[in-house]
């Protein structure tokens, strides 16, 4: 939602326009996206900054009243490249404590533009999640070791991403270009038959 083009830029607040466009994901497109998850029986996790948890309470609720994993995606989306251990300590907190005032305990997690840092692991199992979701060294979920124990990471691929084919804000990373659905269908479809073919894991992330 909103935080994702408020944390590198506080004065996007500003511009109705942007911020119209941010909010049609917990106006409009989960409504939506609940729909079909509910009609093809599947369930899925939903990484939420606490930002958005805070501006977007009844949104959250939603997701999780129909049996939805929700998980950790910051606070406001941070830029997280050369932050200190006390920094992303305390954007992990306060993500923790606004998915906590809606009754949120999360596991897993996802790095804000899956960028961890070194000391991102034990961070994240000193404060007792099970998972991450941010690396992209891999086809299978596998452990990661942490000063304060074991986490599973769960690997992401750029390919599996919609951010690549539907994102356009100039100067961004991304393509830039709203792709033909009929083409993402199809490059989603085949790498999807290719993980299946290596018994691999597929991992789709949609904004």
């Amino acid at each position: 939602a909103e935080s994702c083009v408020m944390a590198p830029d506080p004065a996007a607040s500003r511009r109705l326009s942007l911020m119209s466009q941010q909010a049609y994901g917990p106006r409009v497109g989960k409504t939506r996206l609940l729909r079909v998850l509910e009609r093809q029986d599947v369930r899925a996790t939903f990484f939420v900054p606490g930002f958005t948890a805070d501006c977007w309470p009844d949104s959250i609720r939603a997701i999780r009243d129909a049996g939805h994993e929700i998980a950790h995606h910051g606070y406001l989306h941070e830029p997280m490249q050369g932050i200190t251990a006390e920094q992303e300590a305390a954007y992990l907190d306060r993500g923790l404590e606004a998915l906590d005032r809606l009754g949120v305990t999360p596991t897993g997690y996802r790095a804000p533009w899956w960028e961890l840092n070194w000391h991102s692991p034990a961070l994240l199992a000193e404060r007792g999640f099970r998972y991450d979701s941010s690396l992209l060294d891999g086809d299978v979920p596998y452990r990661l070791n942490t000063a304060h124990g074991p986490l599973v990471e769960v690997p992401v691929d750029w390919t599996l991403d919609d951010w690549e084919q539907y994102a356009f804000f100039p100067g961004w990373t991304g393509s830039g270009v709203i792709e033909s659905p009929r083409k993402v269908h199809e490059m989603w479809l085949l790498e999807a038959e290719a993980h299946h073919a290596e018994g691999g894991c597929v991992v789709l992330t949609n904004h």
